[in-house]
């Protein structure tokens, strides 16, 4: 930082109704998100409770030349909310009233420290549906979902974050406030601003407000949990599921290393006699479309066993097969990937994966789960037995991103589907993205925020060497 810590704090301290955290225990526990990476010398956390609060924290971080890392729940696994250290932790969580109704889109306006749950139950109460979901709904921000923009396990059929912000407000590095209108459905005047910030990580603004479009309330549905003996199967059961005209809200899957994990975890009993592979979980409109395909014979040839849940109960406990996943691995170390693939590929994907882990990493327990339906794969580590200590297990799993990386891209896929790129993938991120890419990219980071306070360090470093100033 530029000039006297001091003074720095003491300038912080002058900003009208700004509540700030110095306490280092506190500080040590906040400056890090689900994946425990950072360091643990954030210099003071600020807690704004408006944007005019926000700007001029930016002024000042912008005079004293002090990073800013912009935080909505913690729950993300890039590293992206950590802090890189000495530096200021933005927590939006003051900032979270839901704004406005309009019902004529219909659409919402709200504050970014809004808890994802909160919006979707004050949309629910008002006869619409914010569709967007994950596990940590109960405990991400509404902002953070956009910062990262969140996809979930309604993708298939409502699209993620970008599908559903019609507008936005933000502060970029400068202090600056951007505003896009979120009150108009078509608008092609230029550039589209709000597009570049969705996804960005908070290395380009701070968003603040958004305007989130609502839909209908889903129509009656019926949940399927499927049992496989391949991966080809769970496709194939994919392809049947569209030649039917079935109306898909969600299709899922897991192995059978994630059911064992979260049946012991949440004390649910098996819902099959006989392991299996992989299982997926499907849920869609109950009409005729689906009365027939849970009659049909195809169902049956590619599923050893199809249970149905149409009550409330039954659905809740199905789900909660896929849901507890994350939470059921969470015990000791984990290492998390967040890949696509092009559907067409996921069964030799998966296989060439297998021959991967076990010739070059029988150290290593692998858990996949995720949202298939989309071709979202999550790919969780852990030691295969308590002999691997944390050095090694590391160190295993950077080699194994290293090699996983190439096979995603020989399929043509993607190595970050949701999570983002953070910290932890920035290294990965050079080698499937070109350097001509890499440099528009900096340039956009450059124009809005030419100090470069912005969340250093995620994504990308700032290249000295580039030419970029």
């Amino acid at each position: 930082m530029n000039g006297n810590r001091t003074a720095f704090l003491q300038g912080l301290s002058k900003i009208p109704g700004l509540t700030l955290v110095t306490d280092s225990a506190e500080l040590k526990y906040l400056a890090k998100d689900r994946t425990g990476t950072g360091s643990e010398s954030a210099m003071v956390l600020a807690e704004p409770e408006s944007e005019k609060q926000i700007q001029s924290i930016v002024r000042l971080c912008r005079e004293f030349q002090v990073s800013i890392v912009p935080q909505g729940g913690r729950t993300g696994y890039a590293g992206g909310a950590s802090s890189s250290g000495n530096d200021l932790l933005l927590s939006l969580h003051r900032m979270n009233r839901i704004l406005e109704l309009n019902p004529y889109l219909p659409s919402l306006r709200a504050q970014a420290g809004c808890i994802t749950r909160s919006i979707q139950d004050y949309a629910r109460k008002e006869g619409y549906y914010f569709p967007v979901d994950f596990a940590s709904s109960g405990s991400s921000q509404i902002g953070g979902n956009a910062a990262t923009n969140a996809g979930g396990i309604r993708f298939i059929r409502y699209g993620g974050m970008r599908n559903h912000i019609l507008g936005m407000k933000a502060i970029t590095g400068t202090g600056e406030i951007l505003e896009t209108n979120g009150e108009i459905l078509k608008d092609n005047t230029g550039y589209n601003l709000k597009e570049l910030l969705i996804g960005s990580e908070g290395t380009l603004g701070i968003i603040t407000e958004l305007t989130l479009a609502l839909t209908a309330q889903p129509p009656e549905s019926v949940v399927l949990l499927c049992a496989h003996s391949t991966s080809g199967d769970v496709l194939e059961l994919l392809a049947h599921c569209r030649r039917s005209g079935l109306d898909l809200h969600a299709f899922e899957f897991f192995n059978q290393g994630c059911l064992q994990k979260v049946a012991e975890h949440l004390k649910l009993d098996l819902p099959f006699s006989n392991p299996v592979p992989y299982y997926s979980l499907l849920e869609f409109t109950l009409d005729n479309a689906s009365e027939e395909f849970l009659e049909s014979g195809e169902l049956f040839q590619l599923c050893f066993e199809a249970l149905p849940a149409s009550s409330d109960s039954g659905k809740k406990k199905f789900w909660s097969y896929r849901e507890g996943i994350s939470e059921s691995l969470s015990a000791g170390p984990v290492h998390k990937n967040d890949i696509s693939i092009p559907l067409a590929g996921i069964p030799s994907y998966l296989d060439q994966l297998q021959q991967l882990l076990e010739q070059r990493f029988t150290d290593l327990q692998s858990y996949l789960f995720g949202h298939i339906g989309d071709g979202n794969i999550h790919i969780n580590l852990k030691p295969a037995d308590g002999s691997l200590s944390t050095l090694d297990f590391h160190d295993q799993c950077r080699s194994f991103d290293q090699a996983n990386t190439e096979l995603i891209q020989s399929f043509h896929g993607s190595i970050s589907a949701e999570h983002g790129i953070g910290t932890l993938k920035k290294a990965a991120l050079l080698t499937v993205r070109s350097e001509t890419e890499i440099q528009l990219m900096q340039s956009i980071k450059a124009t809005f925020d030419p100090d470069w306070i912005l969340n250093p360090g995620k994504i990308f470093d700032r290249m000295q060497d580039s030419g970029i100033k």
